[in-house]
């Protein structure tokens, strides 16, 4: 154990000093190299999320900031001791084992998630929990840089649109409203995913939560403050949108804003709104009841006898440390079962129709999968059918991963849903869009399958995957069918049903029951 104490407090000389320093110095490089070695594959991944993508670039800046924090903390109340607690073994497993089982179902981006919590519990088990205490919260900071936020993206899209329609109407100004698009009589905007506001939140949010774990001494008055900064956020984006509509239907589209660029527009609006948020936070700070500051001068009083010093009790909590976090890079190339084979697709279909060539412009975006695409005619209407087939899923070739898509970018989305649709007896889940291909108004509806069962969503998939690891297989598909809406999408949702219903024993393995042959 080693007992800390202020300069002033230490009677210690120089040489003694640097003596108790020596094992955390030890420490702390055991750690570093353990991270480096064990974790080699998200350090490039992290830097890429900080520099290249658009929503989290001010992540360098919080990791300062969140360092620069812990030193404050640990300056305003140093522990009183440090020294490895082994109880926190447990935590720091548990961590390591949601980790192993990332690296086992390549789940890429999501394991940067746990690199926060593996910080606070290898501080608690090598340094103790009140060195724990004290990076707690700068770590927790990190997860406003981190990419788990891209699911509010719909969500935040379809408050924008609401909003808008209704300010729209308010004043009177014609608008008719098809999912995300917004069409005007000059002409149409579509509230992508860039004007959902998503960027100007998490910066409101991450500015909002660094000022008050540093300068708010209650947490009522902190979730004050991020409450009032998430609002005036979602604010700043509405009227972005609001003006720049308006200023098309004003000027018949064109504006600066709309026909040259609304970016810097949006960024000045968001720093005018940010400062009421300031304004807010130093009035809640001034009302807010500060922490008595622990008085560094008074000597440290123990209720026990202190520990014997042991020099090497945190290098060897910290070897552990780096030990264990050298196991989930083992299981980076683990694999498991043989590849699975799939059929191609029919030249007919059960009800004799021929295969054709697909005609509507909509293009899945899969990659690195065996990629089968035909069309067939039923009823009133032409099915087509695409299937990406992972017959041994890698960490390089798998069915969900960053850029795939039922829809590609070119697609102009009115709605989408998860909906039941009928096969014999039972039901099968897929997913619903609906949307202009080409200026073509069409269904899809699309699923995948993993181990011959069928899921809508990748945390589905995700879980099947280790239902089907256990298994031994590793095979997925992403299966989907799509017609045009003439005469209209309830007529096509009719014939693609019954298409469903009479071939699903070769559109995929979920519908048969086993999707290997």
């Amino acid at each position: 154990m080693i007992e800390v104490q202020s300069s002033r407090q230490s009677g210690l000389p120089s040489a003694g000093r640097i003596l108790l320093a020596a094992p955390v110095v030890a420490s702390l490089l055991i750690l570093a190299a353990g991270l480096t070695i064990g974790l080699a594959e998200l350090w490039p991944q992290l830097h890429r999320q900080w520099t290249a993508v658009d929503h989290y670039e001010h992540g360098y800046l919080m990791l300062a900031v969140a360092g620069w924090l812990a030193w404050r903390s640990w300056r305003t109340d140093p522990p009183s001791r440090l020294q490895p607690d082994w109880p926190w073994l447990l935590p720091f497993s548990a961590v390591l084992l949601v980790l192993l089982l990332m690296e086992l179902v390549f789940l890429n981006v999501p394991r940067l998630y746990v690199l926060p919590l593996l910080l606070v519990t290898g501080c608690g088990l090598v340094f103790g929990r009140e060195a724990a205490r004290h990076v707690l919260w700068p770590a927790m900071l990190m997860y406003f840089t981190l990419p788990i936020w891209a699911g509010l993206t719909p969500h935040l899209q379809a408050l924008t649109t609401a909003v808008n329609t209704f300010l729209l109407t308010l004043f009177s100004i014609p608008v008719y409203i098809e999912g995300n698009f917004v069409h005007l009589p000059a002409g149409t905007f579509q509230i992508a995913e860039g004007c959902s506001g998503l960027k100007f939140l998490i910066v409101g949010m991450s500015l909002s939560a660094f000022y008050g774990v540093a300068f708010l001494h209650t947490w009522r008055a902190r979730i004050l403050l991020l409450a009032i900064a998430v609002g005036v956020t979602l604010l700043s984006n509405w009227l972005r949108v609001f003006i720049i509509i308006v200023a098309g239907h004003l000027t018949d589209m064109q504006h600066y804003l709309v026909a040259v660029s609304h970016s810097t527009f949006g960024w000045v609006l968001f720093a005018i709104m940010l400062s009421l948020v300031l304004f807010c936070a130093s009035w809640i700070e001034l009302r807010s009841t500060p922490r008595t500051p622990k008085d560094t001068a008074v000597p440290v009083v123990h209720d026990r006898p202190a520990s014997p010093f042991r020099p090497l009790a945190m290098p060897a909590a910290a070897a552990l440390c780096a030990g264990l976090l050298l196991v989930p890079g083992v299981f980076h190339s683990v694999g498991a079962g043989a590849a699975q084979e799939f059929a191609g697709l029919p030249s007919e279909t059960s009800d004799g129709e021929s295969q054709r060539a697909p005609a509507l412009r909509w293009r899945p975006e899969f990659k690195d999968g065996q990629v089968d695409r035909a069309a067939y005619a039923t009823g009133e209407h032409t099915i087509e059918v695409y299937r990406a087939l992972y017959s041994r899923q890698t960490r390089d070739a798998r069915v969900i991963r960053y850029g795939h898509r039922f829809t590609d970018q070119s697609w102009r989305p009115i709605g989408r849903q998860v909906r039941e649709v009928q096969l014999g007896d039972g039901s099968h889940r897929v997913i619903e869009y609906q949307g202009y291909a080409a200026g073509q108004l069409a269904l899809v509806w699309a699923w995948y399958e993993v181990g011959g069962r069928p899921a809508t969503s990748s945390l589905g998939v995700k879980l099947l995957e280790v239902v089907a690891l256990a298994q031994g297989r590793r095979d997925a598909a992403a299966v989907a069918i799509a017609s045009p809406c003439v005469p209209s999408c309830d007529s096509a949702a009719d014939d693609m049903q019954s298409f469903l219903q009479a071939n699903a024993g070769w559109l995929g393995g979920a519908s048969a029951g086993s999707g290997a042959r």
